[in-house]
């Protein structure tokens, strides 16, 4: 059980695993699935910036 993250993040991440595991069988090691606590919404990946967007230095530094 995982009580760090939500459920939508833990299935992530195990896909990932499952991902690395199927093309590099030996180059980790094999666990039981883990389970998030509670449910939450899948995440959301960045791609990159679009023209007009904040970049996230100013998220970090103020004013850039």
């Amino acid at each position: 059980m995982n009580y760090c993250s939500h459920g939508g993040i833990v299935n992530c991440a195990q896909m990932v695993v499952e991902t690395i595991t199927h093309f590099w069988p030996d180059s980790i090691d094999v666990l039981e699935d883990e389970q998030g606590l509670v449910d939450g919404p899948k995440p959301i990946f960045f791609r990159g910036w679009k023209d007009g967007v904040i970049h996230y230095k100013q998220f970090l530094f103020g004013k850039v």
